[in-house]
């Protein structure tokens, strides 16, 4: 949609090419997400080895009132593009996403179905939602095993996770990994997809939650 298209503030020196595959890093503002850690990694250790491109994605800091920092991690992350190499900068686009609903909407769901891989490299990570509609997108995901992250990612199942989430250079590697094998790629986000079925849509909480009610309501036989 052009006029949404607009909405999205871009950093870039030009746009993703036709057809390369590109990496998506969505989330927050937030330091616990480590969005600057994700493109260094990127710059490092995956642009010298495929002609992949990193999309850092995330809302207006504007319209995220629990994060007071967003702004200033925003700057970070532009000034941390602007010191990279001219050939690792081209490949990395800074997008923030514009401030209405629907047409955030449109931008995320389409960045995510077209990613050829998602990143999820927190510092520290809760369960992550946006990760969640990766794997149920089916897309392959890089993710640290950190949180309720380990909960989403079954390594080398539904996804590839890095112990440390300071290992730049075994993230890089996990990226490189899927971006150069697509059958190993597409077979982990397919096993995602699944994964969340089973575990994560809302019916299947209502089941759970309906089977602990019903324990804690019957009555108990006695001695």
């Amino acid at each position: 949609v052009p006029s949404v298209a607009r909405a999205v503030q871009l950093t870039q020196k030009a746009p993703v090419p036709a057809g390369a595959p590109y990496v998506l890093h969505l989330s927050r503002w937030d330091r616990l997400k480590d969005p600057v850690g994700v493109m260094e990694a990127f710059a490092r250790h995956v642009v010298p080895r495929v002609p992949a491109h990193l999309v850092l994605a995330g809302p207006s800091p504007s319209v995220v009132d629990d994060d007071p920092e967003g702004a200033q991690v925003l700057e970070e992350v532009l000034a941390a593009w602007a010191d990279l190499p001219g050939d690792r900068r081209a490949a990395v686009h800074v997008a923030v996403l514009p401030l209405e609903a629907a047409a955030n909407d449109l931008v995320v769901n389409a960045l995510q179905r077209g990613a050829a891989v998602v990143v999820k490299k927190s510092i520290g990570e809760g369960f992550g939602l946006g990760l969640t509609e990766a794997l149920w997108k089916a897309r392959p995901v890089v993710a640290s095993a950190v949180g309720g992250v380990r909960e989403q990612v079954v390594d080398e199942v539904t996804g590839l996770l890095v112990d440390d989430p300071g290992d730049l250079r075994a993230a890089g590697a996990a990226i490189v990994r899927l971006v150069e094998h697509p059958g190993v790629a597409a077979a982990l986000g397919r096993a995602g997809h699944r994964h969340v079925r089973r575990r994560f849509l809302e019916p299947r909480h209502l089941v759970r939650w309906t089977g602990l009610l019903q324990e804690v309501v019957s009555p108990r036989a006695g001695p």
